[in-house]
Parts: C-alpha cells; sequence; structure tokens
C-alpha cells in the first residue's frame, strides 16, 4: 500500500493512477534515465505513470513485470519497494526497489471509434467495449471529457450494464426508450424484465438466459437502426480527439501493402485490415468483406485471414460493415487461414513457408471459401486453413443423422423384443416366425417415433419444472 501522507504530495490524475497499480501486476519500462510504467492503454485513452532519475535494483532489462507496490520517502528521495518475477521462475518473487525524484503521470486522450476491425463482428460487445472506456476516461478525471461525452454519459453507462452485467440492480430507461423508437419490441419487453428482475434481488440462471435472449434479439437485422443511433450518438462526440495511436512496427508495411496489392488485383477495394468487393452475379450482387489480423510477433504481421461473403438483391447490397454484419445476424466471419497459432503470449507459427507466399495464397483460398467456390488442389494440400462453420454443420447433420438411425433401431428392437416376451409368456402364440410375420411393424414405426421425439421433449419439461422458479416470465 502507499502511504496517504507519500500519496498527498502527488497531483490527483497521478493520485487515480497509483490506484490503479497497488492492484494487481504492473508492466514497466526503462526510457533513458526514467522508468516508465502503463497504467491503462485502449482506444478512448493512455494513461502512463513515469519516474523521472529512477535507479533500480535489480537493473530493468527490456521489461520488468512488478506487483505489490508501495511508495516511501527516505533521504530525500521517493522509494518504491515491490516484488518482481523471472521468466525462468515465474512462480519465485523476488524483491524490487526503485529510487526515483519526481513522478508524473501522461495522460492522452483519442477517438475511441478508431479502433481496428475483428472478425468476431459483435457489434454491440464493441459498442460496450467502447462505452466502457470512456467511463475508464472519465475515472482518470472529469477535465478528460468534453460537453458532448458528460451529456451521454447516462446512456454510456447503461452500455456497460447491457455486456459488462453483475448482480446489481439495472436500469436501462434510455436504451428502452432507443428500443421503442425503432419497432424492437421483445428486446424492449426483455429489458424490462431484466430491470425488474435485478431490482427485485435476483439473479443467476434467470438473469443470464434473459441477458443471452436480449442479445439474441439484437443480433437482428431489425436492431440495426438502433445500434446505428447509438454509434453515432457517440461518434458525435470524438470528432475533436486524435486517432488512436497503436505504434506499429515500420517492417508490418511490407506485407501489409502486399496484402492490399493482392487482393486489389482481385476486384477489391480498402484498406489494411478491412476489404470490400461487390461483385455482379446471376441473382443478384456478392458482396465479400476480408479481414487480416496482425501480430508483430511474426515475421510477417499478417497472422491471419477471415472472409465472409452475402447475396443481396440488385440494389440492396449491404452500403458498410455493420448493414454486413446485421444482415449476417451478426455471426463472426470465418478464420480461412492462420498463420501462428498463440501460446501462452507467444506466437508459434503453423506455416513456415516465405511470407509472401503465404499471403497471396491464403487470400485467394479465403476469396473462394467466403463465395462458396470450390478450393484447388493446391489450397487443398494447404495445411492452415481451418474448418469452418460450414464443414462443422455439415459434420453435425451427418452425426444427428446418424444417431436418429441407431436409436430407431434400438426402438424397434425394444419394442420387438417386449412384443415378442409378451407373447410367450401370456401363450398368445409360440410361434417366433410367425409372431414377426404378424407383427405390426407400422405401429412399431409410429411408438418409435414418439418415444425418439417425446422422450427428449419430456426430459426438457421435466427440467424446466424442477427449476422454475429459475425460469423468466414469458
Amino acid at each position: 500500500m502507499i502511504d496517504k501522507d507519500v500519496l498527498a504530495r502527488f497531483d490527483e490524475e497521478t493520485q487515480i493512477a497509483l490506484g490503479y497499480v497497488q492492484n494487481g501486476y504492473s508492466v514497466i519500462f526503462a526510457k533513458g534515465g526514467d522508468v516508465e510504467l502503463p497504467v491503462t492503454d485502449d482506444f478512448a485513452s493512455r494513461c502512463t505513470l513515469v519516474f523521472h532519475g529512477a535507479s533500480c535494483e535489480p537493473e530493468i532489462g527490456e521489461v520488468m513485470r512488478i506487483a505489490d507496490v508501495s511508495i516511501e520517502i527516505a533521504d530525500g528521495e521517493y522509494v518504491l519497494h515491490a516484488v518482481y518475477t523471472d521468466e525462468d521462475r515465474p512462480d519465485e518473487e523476488k524483491p524490487f526497489v526503485m529510487r526515483f525524484m519526481r513522478l508524473t503521470c501522461e495522460i492522452e486522450v483519442f477517438d475511441c471509434t478508431s479502433r481496428p476491425v475483428s472478425p468476431i463482428l459483435d457489434v454491440w460487445g464493441m459498442l460496450a467495449s467502447m462505452a466502457w472506456e470512456l467511463k475508464e476516461k472519465a475515472a482518470l478525471g472529469d477535465r478528460y471529457l468534453n460537453d458532448g461525452e458528460r451529456e451521454i454519459m447516462p446512456l454510456i453507462s447503461e452500455l456497460c450494464d447491457l455486456e459488462y452485467w453483475d448482480e446489481a440492480a439495472i436500469k436501462m430507461p434510455l436504451l428502452r426508450e432507443i428500443f421503442s423508437r425503432h419497432s424492437l419490441t421483445r428486446a424492449e419487453k426483455l429489458t424490462e424484465k431484466l430491470e425488474k428482475l435485478t431490482q427485485n434481488g435476483e439473479s443467476g440462471v434467470r438473469e443470464l438466459h434473459l441477458f443471452e435472449r436480449l442479445k439474441r434479439e439484437l443480433s437482428k437485422p431489425a436492431a440495426e437502426g438502433a445500434w446505428r443511433e447509438i454509434y453515432y450518438a457517440i461518434a458525435a462526440t470524438q470528432k475533436d480527439y486524435a486517432k488512436y495511436s497503436e505504434k506499429p512496427d515500420a517492417g508490418n508495411e511490407k506485407y501489409r501493402r502486399l496484402l492490399k496489392d493482392t487482393l486489389e488485383k482481385r476486384g477489391f477495394s480498402g484498406d489494411f485490415p478491412l476489404f470490400r468487393r461487390d461483385e455482379r452475379i446471376r441473382n443478384g450482387v456478392r458482396t465479400t468483406f476480408l479481414i487480416a489480423d496482425d501480430a508483430t510477433e511474426l515475421e510477417s504481421s499478417i497472422a491471419s485471414i477471415s472472409a465472409a461473403s452475402v447475396v443481396s438483391g440488385e440494389n440492396e447490397a449491404p452500403r458498410d460493415l455493420p448493414a454486413f454484419v446485421f444482415r449476417r445476424k451478426c455471426r463472426p466471419m470465418r478464420e480461412i487461414a492462420r498463420r501462428a497459432e498463440q501460446n501462452g503470449e507467444r506466437f508459434v507459427p503453423v506455416d513456415d513457408r516465405p511470407a509472401e507466399e503465404w499471403i497471396v495464397d491464403h487470400a485467394d483460398a479465403a476469396i473462394a471459401v467466403a463465395e462458396g467456390r470450390r478450393l484447388t488442389k493446391e489450397q487443398k494440400k494447404t495445411e492452415t486453413l481451418i474448418p469452418g462453420a460450414d464443414a462443422v454443420r455439415k459434420r453435425d447433420a451427418v452425426v444427428a443423422v446418424v444417431f436418429i438411425a441407431v436409436c430407431y433401431a434400438l426402438a424397434f428392437a425394444l419394442i420387438a423384443l417386449v412384443g415378442t416376451a409378451w407373447k410367450l409368456v401370456t401363450g398368445g402364440t409360440s410361434d417366433v416366425a410367425e409372431f414377426f410375420r404378424s407383427f405390426d411393424w407400422l405401429g412399431a414405426f409410429i411408438a418409435a417415433t414418439v418415444f425418439i421425439f417425446a422422450f427428449p421433449v419430456g426430459l426438457r419439461i421435466a427440467a424446466r419444472i424442477a427449476n422454475r422458479k429459475y425460469k423468466p416470465d414469458e
């Protein structure tokens, strides 16, 4: 812990930042004669503590991970005490001491809408992330918010509850009003139920179930208008901020340019990481979006490629990525190829070919798979092509057919066995062959069908009755 008298020597922003540092682990970097400790770094703000005139025991290499931070004053200097861990012995904590003359807090603010595109395509989750980042920026001090952000803070709080909910009471009058304006009746009713449920102190399975139902409603194409209203309200408050700077590796540009050149030759437009192509086909227009993911730890910054497409009427092609996302009911894009697997904090290459060859081959494969075309023999040989949702659905369908066939066989066998035993016991017949010739196979088929479908339905009903206190009101 940091002594209150020591904490009072620093300005308000530094005190807030030190409050973050006292909880959990922090990473520090040596920079000249100073040491930097990133406190927060998201798309709305970046907060960094800078320890000026720092001397450390032991010395910091490129980076060091510390925890249990405390600060005191000794011999006219500030002294930071903490523990650190080595990469070789991550479970062993060792003492760390840093003496410094002065501590400052550097805060930068950004346009929170300037974020990289993700193939997950969780547009509502993106809104919630933006809202959370704005709340984090507000926690650094009210002076870092503009008038527009202060005005929409109530809506920002509701968006945070929508994604990062807990057992606290939830109130979403602004969201309900927006849902009502866009005729999202079911979403509005589900929001009302959530409010009543949490205000009564109830939570758990019932609350989780309602949130899942609300997310499904908001993933439908009809919810696009509500999403755009909220997004534009946030974006209007960000116009005066600089775009988020990711401090990219200059070497990445070579591979980004190669991917762009490859896709432009195939009719795509856009820039890294998002590309689009509209192609006229027999029954309308096919719109294909392709997203490349980055990983600076690799020789090539292109770590994976994802793609998806939709077919629309002549004048109904999605105008932008959000429209495309809602047209697909917010389903994630299919990841076509992956250059490396993440193992902990390291990337392990799974395709050792030259990056130039990998990018071109997998861009072509991604386009083919997204548009439902067959892969060439060369593309099929590529081991890093990842089975997508379509392949999983086909596999599940085969498993389902085999399962139902087995269930029918077992049901028939059970009915025949019971029928035979009954006839033999009651003396109805002593000739088994005659029994099977006169057996009512149509009745057995109907009985087997009823059994197969009624049994799981009965189990579900029994489960609902047993857990009726958690069942949300319809």
